[in-house]
């Protein structure tokens, strides 16, 4: 397909520069190149490939980042009903449906735009993370935001009410230490890692996903077991509970 210009399907030379991260959601998947640009593929119907157009595609498509106004792009999360990528400056972008506020925003956006929530607004972000209904950012601060869906207690802000603006998470179970990294997953589980390489995860918990019983409407620590005491945390998967310690 070389020789194609931006309007459609990227050439398949595209990997020769090598993917930089990625984002996968049951129907679509999304990258982020080295050549720092975003590229989606698949399902559609809702903006999802993040172009002024509602066609499905089975090429790789570019997504139209214009509004991120030459800033590099460095991670990117794809949810049930959206997707948000973050830049090198700490600024999010997200887009497609906003019927539940996942975009942290009441409108649509058929491609990124700036998350410009009030919340959000004066401060830099460092991680993003979202999945299902909700969203969570991660400040240079080391505060956490979730928005949206809390009907099983995926905001782990100790309440079970839906929010339309970012609301604080709980943080009772690390205190003053900074959180570093947080990883969502698509059965709502939130894992939160501090400065310290210690693991946090709050949500319903029907199947033991926080390794205690009963449901966590607020992060608790988890129990290592002397797995990765001691170790950095490199990475985790949530919807398979793997973690990456070295």
């Amino acid at each position: 397909k070389a020789g194609w210009d931006d309007s459609g399907p990227a050439p398949i030379n595209l990997w020769i520069s090598g993917t930089a991260t990625m984002a996968v959601w049951g129907n679509f998947t999304s990258y982020i190149k080295a050549d720092n640009k975003v590229y989606a593929v698949w399902k559609n119907d809702k903006w999802q490939l993040g172009r002024w157009t509602t066609t499905d595609s089975l090429e790789v498509w570019l997504v139209d980042i214009t509004n991120l106004w030459e800033k590099k792009p460095v991670s990117i999360v794809n949810g049930l009903d959206h997707s948000i990528i973050l830049d090198d400056r700490g600024s999010a972008y997200s887009y497609w449906n906003s019927a539940n506020w996942m975009l942290a925003r009441s409108w649509d956006n058929t491609i990124p735009a700036l998350v410009d929530n009030w919340v959000l607004m004066n401060t830099q972000l460092t991680d993003i993370s979202a999945w299902n209904w909700f969203s969570m950012f991660l400040t240079t601060t080391g505060q956490v935001f979730s928005v949206w869906e809390n009907t099983a207690w995926q905001l782990c802000n100790d309440t079970t009410t839906n929010q339309t603006f970012p609301v604080s998470v709980n943080t009772e179970a690390w205190g003053t230490k900074k959180i570093k990294k947080i990883y969502s997953s698509i059965y709502g589980t939130t894992f939160f890692v501090d400065q310290n390489n210690d693991i946090y995860g709050c949500w319903t918990n029907a199947n033991g996903e926080l390794w205690v019983t009963g449901q966590q409407l607020k992060p608790i620590l988890l129990d290592s077991t002397d797995l990765w005491d001691g170790k950095y945390i490199k990475s985790i998967d949530p919807a398979s509970w793997a973690i990456v310690a070295g």
